[in-house]
């Protein structure tokens, strides 16, 4: 499992945190505890809940072997649920229920407790996979390829966008290398927008670079003069 649990500096100043056997099996029903809500044998297991068979929470909740003995952990969830750090619920004889007080972040609550935190669970990983998978997606589609934009070139007014055929590279080429942002570091929602002003940009700067010689008059040319030894007579 990745991730992390976070635990607030106000867990210290509770009776959780007086015993670090106490400490260390709080942080673990923390970080066992659903971050969303589920099923389990038709029961609904709400968020910061942990549904479980009491012969076999010691295997959950310590995987790397360690576990204490059955009535020591008893004992412990029993100090917790004094604190009020947590609850237990039997539900029939085939399971129980325990419930992390105040398991909402901060975010979600309005005073930050001893029992907020965020697991970081598998689900939630495939899901922020996803949601990035999909803006990657989404991203692609607004790149198009040089095929594209030629073919767009192709169906404009030759008479309102002079040489869009010629200027299909450069465009690309130009906006492929920086990611298909603009200037201000913006991506660009619509590329066939953008390319229609780079068309009318180019004819404008040619305009200009053509109207910097109008009007100049033309340079006068002097001949050299000949050159004519010293003493000799033309």
């Amino acid at each position: 499992m990745s991730g992390f649990t976070q635990l607030p500096n106000a867990v210290w100043e509770t009776g959780v945190a007086s015993d670090d056997a106490l400490l260390g099996l709080y942080m673990r029903l923390k970080r066992q505890a659903n971050y969303r809500e589920s099923w389990f044998k038709g029961k609904k297991i709400e968020r910061g809940e942990i549904a479980f068979a009491w012969r076999k929470l010691g295997e959950r909740l310590y995987p790397d072997g360690n576990a204490p003995a059955m009535n020591t952990l008893r004992r412990r969830i029993e100090l917790l649920e004094k604190m009020k750090a947590v609850t237990v619920e039997p539900i029939g004889r085939q399971f129980s229920v325990i419930r992390v007080s105040n398991f909402d972040t901060p975010a979600d609550t309005r005073t930050d407790t001893p029992a907020d935190t965020r697991t970081d669970t598998p689900a939630d990983t495939d899901r922020r996979k996803k949601e990035s998978n999909k803006k990657d997606r989404k991203a692609a589609a607004l790149r198009p390829s040089l095929h594209e934009v030629s073919e767009f070139a192709k169906s404009l007014d030759p008479s309102k966008y002079q040489n869009a055929v010629g200027c299909v590279e450069d465009f690309h080429d130009h906006y492929e290398a920086n990611g298909w942002k603009q200037a201000s570091g913006r991506p660009i929602k619509d590329w066939r927008a953008a390319f229609r002003g780079w068309v009318r940009r180019q004819a404008e700067f040619a305009r200009n670079r053509r109207g910097l010689h109008v009007g100049d008059g033309q340079p006068e040319i002097r001949l050299a003069k000949r050159y004519k030894p010293a003493g000799v007579l033309a």
